[in-house]
């Protein structure tokens, strides 16, 4: 989930697979495309960086359990 606009949004499911993926592989970080814009998520510090204007997101996680 990431922040936007004063509420929380569902990743897209193509990213969110990566994402899991990614965490999965021990990544800290992933970069994709989403709504045709380049991000780099990093789950260190649980951001969403736009790579082209360089605003920043909150993200959340939710593990296998839903916390």
């Amino acid at each position: 989930m990431y922040y936007k606009k004063g509420s929380w949004h569902n990743f897209p499911e193509q990213i969110m697979n990566s994402l899991i993926d990614e965490f999965k592989g021990n990544k800290s970080s992933v970069v994709s495309v989403m709504d045709d814009e380049p991000i780099l998520v990093d789950f260190l510090s649980m951001t969403l960086v736009n790579l082209k204007t360089r605003k920043q997101r909150s993200v959340a996680w939710f593990d296998d359990t839903g916390k």
